[in-house]
């Protein structure tokens, strides 16, 4: 039941897309029907600028942080504790209070490490600035960050429900990003500037 409540729980948190409500407050135009497409940070940043980008990442990591620690005060089954890191994901790509149309949901994994433990999120948030600012390419960033995750989690030595909730997030993410591997292979994937 702990793991139920704690998957349901985290799903209704990651459903608060702060892309879409960032903008909405700010009367700004919807990133779910300009740009990419996609109600995350990149998007909100190129179609609406630097401070709606700023909240909306506060907020989507935020959630992802929220969500984790809510589940570890009221349980240490790293199972439950698993299923909060996938249930806040899910939320974030097929939120219930916007259509089950989300966004990739990197932040969010991102703030849910820091819920979860320092280390793993200082290690995969220093892989995603180092590849950003090399490369320039957010999705290539975001893929790199999300698949050093299972494996820090691992190398930090943390419970196995943890690091095969790490490499299942890495999975639905690198699905998510299904339309950037098509530009990358075209060579019209954007640069970030700077």
């Amino acid at each position: 039941m702990p793991v139920i409540i704690s998957f349901v729980a985290s799903y209704v948190i990651g459903s608060l897309l702060f892309a879409v409500i960032v903008s909405r407050l700010l009367s700004l135009e919807d990133p779910r029907f300009t740009g990419s497409r996609n109600p995350g940070v990149t998007n909100v940043l190129r179609i609406s600028g630097k401070l709606p980008a700023i909240l909306t990442l506060l907020g989507d990591v935020l959630k992802g942080t929220i969500a984790v620690i809510l589940v570890g005060t009221f349980t240490e089954d790293p199972m439950a504790v698993a299923f909060s890191i996938l249930g806040v994901v899910l939320g974030h790509m097929y939120p219930i209070f916007f259509g089950f149309s989300g966004g990739k949901s990197v932040a969010t994994s991102v703030g849910a490490y820091l819920g979860l433990a320092l280390p793993l999120f200082g290690s995969v948030t220093a892989v995603w600035l180092i590849v950003l600012l090399v490369i320039r390419i957010s999705s290539i960033s975001s893929l790199s960050a999300m698949l050093s995750a299972p494996i820090f989690a691992w190398i930090f030595g943390l419970d196995p429900w943890i690091v095969g909730s790490a490499a299942i997030v890495f999975l639905l993410i690198l699905h998510r990003h299904k339309e950037n591997i098509k530009r990358l292979r075209a060579g019209k994937e954007s640069k970030v500037k700077f």
